[in-house]
């Protein structure tokens, strides 16, 4: 691998399965990776839920931000529904992968579930689809004391003590894991909610990573059509250092300025950019434009949605290398939400394309009740 990390990130935003990404490689700047080539879903329990979506058909739960994220229903169903990606995971033995990412449960998941009744919802997968890394939703108690967990393990089994971290459901919390790839030295470590830690797995067998799975990629215990999971911003990198590499991983649901390097909104429903900034890197002719756009269509399907340029109110576009451009007549306002476009980027890096932009007065940043009064409203 490269002596920089290749790092990679899905908002869930930008585009739908299957659509083509290019790879960046840097340290600093990521960009896009989809579950792009396998989608197993017979049962029909995944989806890329809008807050409107959410607000219409659900007790709770909005996206951690932006106006998407993936769903899953668990449904009644064991069997397998999930999305793969062979492309951004690959890890050779002796080299590190980093993921992280948003998770929601609602509270009504795992009513009727017995101690150590799981779902992985996330694996890292050697040839063969055999699991090296497992990230699970775990119920600690009975169905009367309800403790659930995120859990991590080598496979889809039961975690052992200090493996298994208790949250709050209908909460999003954050999942951070570190996979060491070795045979008989492998370790997996992580962190939920960015400060309590896993005790973590050592002395494993891990083979090298060749695909990643998303959603129920395994299922062990009672069934029950109650609830749904909701993930969101999605991040890997695969590095070459053991060094844990935290700065992608969002802390801050609604931060006032925020750095984009993929497609993605910026918020929903109205508010105003108060400025925004494209820093290219060595990309020439990178175009970012900014649309008064409230749901973009991004389905499990594999075709582009289309954009209507009526609804563009500014465009940022550099004409040299290591350029950056500042929007012309700040502050905008944008009535249905500010979706943000990336088009022609030729050649990106650790320093560019990415924007800088500063918002203020977005509804949508008031947290999941305002956001789902929004989505009742507009639905």
């Amino acid at each position: 691998m490269a002596n920089s990390a290749t790092v990679a990130r899905w908002t869930f935003d930008d585009a739908p399965a299957g659509t083509a990404a290019a790879s960046r490689t840097s340290g600093t700047t990521p960009p896009i990776v989809r579950f792009e080539d396998v989608t197993t879903d017979a049962g029909a329990l995944l989806s890329f839920a809008s807050y409107k979506d959410l607000a219409r058909d659900e007790t709770s739960g909005a996206p951690f931000r932006g106006s998407k994220c993936l769903k899953l229903k668990p449904g009644t169903s064991t069997a397998e529904a999930n999305l793969e990606d062979t492309g951004a995971f690959d890890t050779a033995l002796a080299d590190v992968i980093d993921v992280g990412f948003q998770v929601y449960i609602s509270p009504t998941v795992g009513q009727g579930w017995a101690d150590g009744d799981r779902i992985s919802i996330f694996q890292l997968r050697s040839s063969g689809s055999t699991s090296e890394t497992a990230v699970m939703i775990e119920q600690l108690g009975d169905a009367t004391n309800q403790q659930m967990a995120i859990s991590i393990a080598e496979t889809h089994v039961a975690a052992a003590a200090g493996n298994a971290i208790e949250i709050t459901p209908g909460t999003w919390n954050s999942v951070e894991i570190q996979t060491l790839c070795n045979a008989g030295a492998g370790t997996i470590d992580g962190f939920v909610n960015h400060d309590v830690a896993f005790t973590g797995l050592t002395s494993l067998t891990t083979a090298a990573v060749v695909d990643a799975a998303l959603g129920q990629v395994a299922r062990t215990g009672a069934v029950d059509d109650g609830g749904f999971i909701l993930i969101d911003q999605f991040v890997v990198e695969a590095a070459t250092a053991a060094a844990f590499n935290r700065q992608f991983i969002p802390q801050c649901r609604f931060p006032d300025v925020m750095n984009l390097d993929t497609s993605q909104h910026l918020f929903v429903g109205p508010g105003w950019l108060d400025d925004a900034t494209l820093i290219s890197g060595t990309s020439v002719d990178t175009t970012i434009k900014f649309y008064d756009l409230d749901v973009e269509g991004v389905t499990l399907a594999t075709t582009p949605p289309t954009l209507n340029p009526g609804d563009v109110k500014a465009t940022l576009v550099n004409t040299a290398a290591n350029e950056t451009v500042n929007l012309s007549q700040p502050p905008l306002y944008f009535k249905d939400g500010c979706y943000v476009e990336f088009s022609n980027v030729t050649t990106p890096d650790a320093i560019g394309p990415f924007v800088q932009a500063k918002v203020d007065r977005a509804r949508s940043n008031g947290g999941d009740g305002t956001m789902r009064h929004m989505g009742r409203q507009r639905a």
